[in-house]
């Protein structure tokens, strides 16, 4: 398998590159000044934003893909390598 980040897309190919899954990683609603996304506590301003896939790495012995993207302030999401629509962040 091959995997490919895009903006606000992640790509699972075969060995003859053609789309075996794709999952949308964005938009989300986000903001620079919160600094944990999973908190409730933000007050700041969530605006809809692009998630920028910078960081994917194979993790073969726990059967993960670990993914990095721009929104949260850069947090990463393990996904399962056979399955990249299920993740826990």
């Amino acid at each position: 398998q091959l995997y490919v980040g895009a903006k606000n897309r992640i790509y699972m190919l075969n060995t003859q590159l053609n789309g075996v899954q794709e999952v949308e990683t964005g938009p989300k609603y986000d903001n620079v000044e919160c600094l944990v996304h999973l908190s409730e506590d933000c007050t700041a301003g969530k605006i809809l934003t692009d998630n920028y896939n910078k960081i994917l790495v194979v993790d073969s012995v726990s059967g993960k893909l670990v993914t990095c993207g721009s929104v949260y302030q850069g947090t990463c999401e393990l996904r399962n390598l056979n399955d990249i629509s299920e993740f826990e962040e």
